[in-house]
C-alpha cells in the first residue's frame, strides 16, 4: 500500500490532501505550483518551539492589531518518542526511501530538515 501511496504521489494522482504532498511547493512567496494566491503563509513554525512562538505571535497581533491573543490549546495526543523521525528508512526499502526524498526534496532542502543518511539530496542543485 505504501509503495503504491508514493507512485500515485510522484504522478500527481494522490487522494491524501494536501498534507501528504510537497508543502514548500505551497508557498506563494517561493513560486508556490499550486496557484493558490488567496493563501498566504506568514509563518512556518517547529512543533518544537512552539509555546514560545504562539506567545511571541501573541505579542506580535496585540502589538499590531490590539487582538486578545487566546492561550495555546491542550495538546490533544501526545507523539511517541519517534516522532521526530520524519522518514523511518529502517523501515522501508532504499530505492522507495530514495524516491520518497526525492519527491519532498525541496521541503527537505528549503525548511532545513534532517536528511536520511540513505537519501543523495543535493540542495544546491537545480531539482
Amino acid at each position: 500500500w505504501f509503495e503504491s501511496f508514493i507512485s500515485n504521489l510522484e504522478h500527481n494522482q494522490c487522494t491524501g490532501g494536501l498534507h501528504s504532498r510537497s508543502q514548500r511547493g505551497r508557498l506563494p512567496l517561493l513560486g508556490g505550483q499550486y496557484g493558490y494566491p488567496d493563501r498566504v503563509i506568514d509563518y512556518v513554525g517547529d512543533l518544537g518551539s512552539l509555546d514560545t512562538d504562539w506567545k511571541e505571535l501573541g505579542l506580535y497581533q496585540r502589538a499590531k492589531f490590539g487582538i486578545k491573543w487566546p492561550d495555546l490549546p491542550k495538546a490533544q495526543r501526545v507523539a511517541s518518542n519517534n516522532f521526530h523521525h520524519l522518514l523511518n528508512v529502517s523501515l522501508i526499502p532504499k530505492s522507495l526511501a530514495q524516491r520518497i526524498c526525492h519527491y519532498y526534496r525541496d521541503d527537505y532542502c528549503c525548511f532545513n530538515l534532517p536528511i536520511p543518511p540513505v537519501c543523495s539530496i543535493d540542495c544546491a542543485a537545480e531539482p
